[in-house]
Formats: C-alpha cells, sequence, structure tokens
C-alpha cells in the first residue's frame, strides 16, 4: 500500500484504497461549510438607508420628507425604521414604492417579502397593502393629524432576486385655520371714525 502526496490511498498496482472516501468527505464537508459561510457574511451586510430612515425628520405643516432603504439581491432589511414629526396642524399623505415588484419564479405570489408598516404616534402598527403596477409595488395612506403628531415606518423582510429600492414619502398639507382679514370697508370706517374723533377735540379746544 502507498500513500500519495495527496493523502489518497493507493495499492501497489495503483488501485485506490477505501481510505480516498473518508478524504472526500471532509473535503465536501471543509467546501460546503466555507459557502455557508460566505452567504450569510453576504446576507449579514446593513442595507443603504437615506433620509428619515436613517436620521428621523421634523418638517412644518405643509412640508415634506422622504426616505430610502437599497437592499441587495436576498438581503434582509431587519426593522429598518424611522419617524416623521409634523409641527403643525396638517393633513398628509404617505406614499410606498418598491421596486422592482416581481412575480415569483414558482409558487406564485412575488420574489420579495418585503413589508411596509405605518403608525400614528403610539398607536398599533397597520401593514401597508401594496399593489403590483407594472413591475412596481405602490401603496398609500393619508392622515388627519394635530400639532406636534409622529408619524413612525418601518420597512421588514427580504429583497428580491434582483434586490430592492424602497421608498417612503411624507407631503402635507397645513390645515391651521388662516387669519381672517379685516374688511377693507371695516377699515375705511374706523379710518372715517378717528377723523371724526380729531375734528371733535379742535372744536372742543377753539371754543
Amino acid at each position: 500500500m502507498l500513500v500519495c502526496g495527496d493523502g489518497v490511498q493507493t495499492s501497489d498496482n495503483g488501485a485506490i484504497g477505501p481510505g480516498w472516501k473518508n478524504d472526500m468527505t471532509v473535503i465536501l464537508k471543509t467546501g460546503a461549510f466555507a459557502l455557508a459561510m460566505t452567504i450569510a457574511a453576504s446576507s449579514a451586510q446593513a442595507v443603504t438607508t437615506l433620509g428619515f430612515l436613517n436620521t428621523d425628520a421634523t418638517i412644518d405643516a405643509g412640508g415634506a420628507a422622504r426616505g430610502v432603504v437599497d437592499g441587495d439581491l436576498f438581503e434582509n432589511f431587519g426593522s429598518t425604521s424611522g419617524t416623521v414629526t409634523v409641527l403643525g396642524q396638517a393633513s398628509a399623505l404617505f406614499t410606498a414604492t418598491i421596486n422592482p415588484y416581481l412575480p415569483a419564479l414558482s409558487g406564485g405570489g412575488f420574489s420579495n417579502s418585503v413589508s411596509i408598516s405605518y403608525a400614528l404616534n403610539d398607536g398599533p402598527e397597520t401593514i401597508l397593502p401594496i399593489e403590483p403596477t407594472l413591475g412596481t409595488g405602490a401603496g398609500r395612506q393619508t392622515f388627519t393629524l394635530a400639532a406636534n403628531d409622529v408619524l413612525r415606518f418601518g420597512v421588514s423582510g427580504e429583497a428580491g432576486r434582483e434586490g430592492n429600492l424602497v421608498t417612503l414619502a411624507v407631503s402635507t398639507v397645513s390645515t391651521m385655520p388662516a387669519a381672517i382679514p379685516l374688511p377693507a370697508g371695516a377699515a375705511l370706517f374706523l379710518s372715517a371714525f378717528a377723523a371724526l374723533g380729531l375734528v371733535r377735540r379742535r372744536r372742543v379746544k377753539a371754543a
């Protein structure tokens, strides 16, 4: 029996001995472990966040804010979240898009498991329904806000086979009552009244 440089046992006539099976098993297990570690390291990468999904935002009534999270193929979004505080009384429109939003290759459904949630102040989280349109998923929700209300948003799940760019946007319109302007006729009346008072004082002095 001879032992080759690669550890494979052979007999004197060149036949491979039974020990080669154990060697191949070790090699295969080592390769599988390395592949698993590579995949785990790839999936552990942090997604890219911008806007209020990176830093919480504060806007005036009538203002707008945007948050973006970008995940590579099969990347996990974890518990990406952010808030928008609106300082004044306002109505708000929240829109969200997931791009691309592609059907799964098999089994129905879609190739990603991205979920978008919203909540007002400390209220319960609600999942935003997403509708597919020409390869993009979109959803929207409206709010009526008091001053200093806080909108909370979250993105979770896993990106699809081509990655996913998730964009959240909040636009507001102030609903504060406008100051009532003084009618022009009333201003003219007040001016005339003041002038009449001035004339009366002059007459009293003359007497």
